[in-house]
């Protein structure tokens, strides 16, 4: 298994003075894992003390109490040396495929449109009031409720009393 591991593994390439990132997958209680920020840092080695083992110390030269494996370092590239704007890409002026290739009908604008049409069966205006039925205004709302995402109102009408409403 060791013999494994060792043809394909390397020594870090870490040197004393870098600055690095440290992973750490660890959150405190009541934060979620997966909304954490798993890499910390930058930090700077200060020694070696094995050949993937560091001691780390913050930029504001506080030490780093415990020793740190090479696996969990990555890193750190100073924000001055990362490019600020994107590469240019240009954009060709011809599409490409040429017109002559394309099918007779890819550039025809016979695409039939779907256009809503008006049912003359169902009336445009359903809050029409019939001429004989009585109408109440609101003398003030008594409840508010929400069902199936719509809001019901329990209502006092003016004029009307309650034997009238249960009937």
């Amino acid at each position: 298994m060791k013999a494994r591991y060792d043809r394909s593994a390397c020594e870090p390439k870490f040197m004393l003075g870098d600055r690095v990132w440290v992973y750490t997958p660890k959150t405190k209680k009541g934060l979620s894992r997966k909304l954490m920020h798993h890499w910390h840092g930058p930090f700077r080695i200060i020694e070696k003390c094995s050949p993937v083992h560091f001691k780390l110390r913050t930029c504001d030269n506080r030490l780093v109490s415990i020793t740190v494996h090479a696996n969990r370092m990555k890193p750190y590239y100073f924000p001055d040396l990362r490019p600020q704007t994107p590469p240019n890409i240009e954009m060709p002026d011809e599409p490409p495929i040429p017109e002559d290739e394309l099918p007779n009908d890819a550039l025809a604008d016979n695409t039939p449109v779907h256009e809503p049409s008006i049912d003359q069966s169902v009336p445009a205006d359903t809050s029409v009031v019939e001429e004989n039925s009585e109408t109440y205004n609101i003398e003030h709302i008594i409840k508010e409720r929400k069902r199936k995402g719509k809001k019901q109102f329990l209502v006092k009408w003016e004029g009307m009393t309650l034997s009238i409403i249960h009937g």
